[in-house]
């Protein structure tokens, strides 16, 4: 079996790569950064009320949406990725190397979904947007 990225997916990995290092800082960027080397001084800053770590997140998640990935796998048309089963392996993986927060929650994982396969066009102009911006 060979575990090797398709030309497709070194492709998409370097983007993600890219992206990471240009945006995300770990432990400086507001105190995401909740594992490593970096971990214990980013709770330390948020303990002592230095870091405004929901801030940090939202603005995080702002970075994501802003290239289409707060929402992975769902569709193109309800302002998701649209990222193949691959894309979303290489995307958590890279996430995790950089132990960056990775996009979810309760409205990604399940509401979304819900409204995209039952909801009306109504309830997705409504709804969807504000859960991609983490805004709902």
């Amino acid at each position: 079996m060979d575990f090797r990225d398709a030309p497709e997916e070194a492709a998409f990995r370097e983007e993600v790569k890219a992206f990471l290092a240009a945006e995300f800082k770990g432990a400086s960027d507001g105190g995401l950064e909740a594992s490593g080397p970096n971990a214990e001084r980013a709770r330390e800053e948020v303990s002592r009320g230095g870091v405004d770590r929901f801030g940090a997140y939202k603005g995080w998640m702002k970075k994501l949406a802003a290239k289409g990935w707060t929402a992975p796998a769902w569709p193109k048309e309800y302002g998701g990725a649209g990222m193949t089963v691959m894309q979303q392996f290489v995307f958590n993986e890279e996430m995790a190397k950089a132990r960056a927060p990775r996009p979810g929650g309760i409205g990604i994982a399940f509401g979304g979904p819900t409204i995209i396969a039952y909801g009306t066009d109504e309830q997705k102009r409504e709804h969807l947007p504000g859960i991609l911006s983490g805004d709902a």
